[in-house]
């Protein structure tokens, strides 16, 4: 139960930093990036686990 709030929670927080990308430059987009690339590859593992 936990694992897949944890996991609605990771897409949405993957999701808020792709919609707005412009507004991550002007913070830190490095590390944001990292963010984002971090959720995307912890996605792509759970959709290969699911399978």
């Amino acid at each position: 139960m936990e694992k897949k709030i944890k996991k609605e929670k990771d897409i949405h927080i993957a999701a808020i930093k792709v919609e707005k990308p412009e507004k991550l430059k002007t913070q830190e987009p490095l590390a944001e990036k990292d963010e984002v690339k971090q959720a995307e590859e912890n996605m792509r593992e759970r959709q290969k686990h699911k399978e």
